[in-house]
């Protein structure tokens, strides 16, 4: 997590120079506080929200993964076939960050020996964590980041890899479905009970994992809560009583 951040901070500092842009400058052009690129870049915003890195990478005309790759040109040398060719010639030309990042991702999907993965993060997440929890660092930790073939995620989602996240199930109530300590897979694009299905949700009372649906003909809107386990009762609350983090696409567990 270390190197993401030192990986992020060094990108900016390289586009903001590029570009020709302060931190004030570059804050305001991608529509964000003042002092959002400044703790950013001083370590002080370790884990800044998506929709912040989806701003800084607009400015910068890439994606926002683009944002977490290596730079440097001499880190790829390892690479083979057209993506060497690629390299040799990049290190002859002066090149700006966002050809640098087109020419490593081009090294990489040329070269048979790079897999092409997603990289997801799994994130702890406490009970008692926040109704946003999964966008603000309180009670937030990124713990570990997986490595999925691409091909395979997209066999059941299109929602962008950044936009997925992996945590960890904790007690019985949606057991036998989803056990304790399983990782679950959440696309949290994906916030609206209809269809029904399983939501990793706020429901007033802390955050938790389970069915909701909701309720056809309610003025205001209002969802059926349950879980998996029939020993915990189900419940109702009017949508705006509730936060939904996200849809739960999968969960991985050994046999």
């Amino acid at each position: 997590m270390e190197k993401d951040e030192k990986i992020l901070r060094r990108n900016i500092e390289a586009g903001m120079k590029e570009m020709q842009l302060n931190k004030l400058q570059l804050s305001k052009k991608a529509g964000l506080n003042e002092s959002a690129i400044r703790d950013i870049l001083s370590g002080r915003s370790k884990s800044p929200r998506f929709s912040t890195l989806q701003a800084i990478a607009k400015v910068f005309k890439c994606g926002v993964d683009d944002l977490f790759y290596e730079n440097q040109i001499s880190d790829l040398r390892d690479l083979h076939t057209t993506g060497d060719d690629i390299i040799k010639e990049a290190n002859h030309k002066m090149l700006t960050v966002k050809e640098k990042i087109q020419c490593m991702q081009k090294a990489m999907e040329d070269s048979p020996e790079v897999n092409k993965n997603f990289f997801i993060d799994e994130l702890s997440v406490s009970p008692s964590a926040g109704a946003a929890a999964f966008e603000e660092s309180d009670g937030t930790d990124i713990v570990n980041r997986w490595q999925i073939p691409r091909d395979f995620i997209r066999q059941y989602t299109n929602a962008p890899a950044e936009m997925i996240k992996i945590i960890r199930a904790q007690g019985d109530s949606m057991a036998p479905l989803i056990n304790s300590g399983d990782p679950v897979f959440v696309d949290t694009t994906n916030q609206t009970p209809s269809p029904p299905g399983i939501f990793v949700l706020w429901d007033g009372m802390g955050l938790v994992m389970k069915q909701c649906e909701i309720i056809p003909n309610t003025d205001p809107v209002r969802v059926k809560i349950k879980s998996a386990n029939t020993s915990y009762a189900e419940y109702e609350r009017d949508m705006s009583e509730v936060y939904i983090n996200g849809r739960v696409i999968g969960r991985w567990q050994w046999m």
